[in-house]
Formats: structure tokens, sequence, C-alpha cells
């Protein structure tokens, strides 16, 4: 006889692996029940009935070091994303005014990768993005994607976010056309919005998208 599901149904292991950031709620009463008082009930010695008992201690002092260990993860990756966002910022800001500086030729350049003033053409305006799409995960994560629409590789995207009728801020911004975030609060409505720059030109917004809709019309995936 098989007794998984019983001790996968006492433990929740189930519900624990689909959310990992969900910190384990123990069963102690049936753990509490079993080893405590007359053990020889379900046919326990009460030598057996300590070990249990040491080992469900074990597994509870586990799952709270692993909440613990995955609540500093989580402010460490805030804080990463904040200081990124500020360097992206202030390259974003620099580039331009490395290339309209006369001083600063192809050779000095070349020699951080950039591609020489001669290559960059025409200057064209940017364009609108399309095909915004925001796809909200249950641990609070959230990824942004969207169609470069003919910006070219030099473009500076700019996704802002809102709550209610409040303002839009800038969350993040850089060259990239798909981008993953997190700290937002499952059930919290945010609306967010991108659009592209070129030094001080700014092409229309995309279409404005939300995760966790007060409406429950939204697109939600399930933490692997």
């Amino acid at each position: 006889m098989s007794y998984g599901k019983e001790i996968t149904k006492m433990f929740n292991l189930t519900s624990f692996n689909k959310q990992p950031d969900i910190p384990y709620k123990d069963n102690s009463t049936a753990v509490s029940n079993t080893i405590s008082g007359a053990p020889t009930t379900f046919g326990l010695t009460s030598t057996i009935a300590t070990a249990i008992s040491t080992a469900a201690a074990s597994y509870e002092t586990a799952m709270d070091n692993l909440y613990t260990a995955e609540t500093a993860y989580r402010a460490a990756v805030a804080d990463k994303e904040t200081a990124r966002l500020a360097l992206e910022t202030k390259w974003a800001t620099y580039v331009p005014m490395m290339y309209a500086n006369p001083t600063v030729t192809n050779g000095v350049l070349g020699s951080i990768g950039f591609a020489p003033k001669s290559a960059r053409g025409p200057f064209v305006e940017p364009i609108q993005v399309t095909a915004f799409t925001v796809n909200a995960i249950n641990n609070g994560y959230a990824k942004f994607k969207w169609d470069r629409n003919g910006n070219n590789a030099a473009t500076v995207f700019v996704l802002e976010q809102k709550s209610g009728t409040g303002d839009w801020l800038r969350v993040w911004s850089g060259t990239r056309s798909k981008v993953q975030l997190t700290g937002y609060t499952p059930g919290v409505e945010v609306f967010f919005r991108v659009f592209a720059t070129k030094g001080e030109f700014v092409s229309e917004p995309s279409d404005t998208q939300v995760i966790y809709p007060s409406s429950g019309i939204g697109e939600l995936s399930i933490a692997a």
C-alpha cells in the first residue's frame, strides 16, 4: 500500500511546490495529536513519537529559514533593479552628449564598442512601439515586451506605471524591448505604458496595459 498521497496531503507539498514564495503552514495539529498524549493509540512507541517530534521541529525550522532567505532575496533583487534603472537612465542621457561632442572622435567611440558617428545615419524621430504586452506572475513579478516597430538599436525605451488616478512614474528605461520587474502585489491594479525616445524627442505612448485588473480580466501566470 502506498502512503504517498496521504503524506502529500498532510504536508501540503503540492501547494508548496507551486508557490515556493509562500511559507509552509505546518499541519502541526495532526503531528501534535499523533505524538502527544497517547501515541500508542496510533501504534507508536514513545521513542517513535519523539523521533517524529524532532523531525517536525527540524522541518519547521528549515521552512522558516527558507522564508527568511526568500524575503532577503526579494529585497536584494529590488535593490538591484533600482540601481540598474538609475544607471540606465544616466547612460541614456549621456550617450547622446558623447556623440554631440566634437572632441569625442570615432576612435574614442570605437574603444568602448560604439558605432562611429558617420555610421549613425540621418536622424529619425522615435516611433510609437506596437504589440505592448504585460504578463503578471503570481509571485509579484511582471514581464513586459513590445515590438520595436522600426526603432533602431540606439533607441531608448521608457516604461511608466501608475496606480488608480495617480501620476505616471518612470520605472525602467533602456534599449531592450523586453524587461522583467518585481515588487508588485497580486490583486493590486497597476497600469503601464511604454514609449520610445531619442534625445529630447519622444514618441507617442503605447497602448496602456494593466496587471491584476479590478475587473478580474487580465493575464496571470503561475510561477513554475
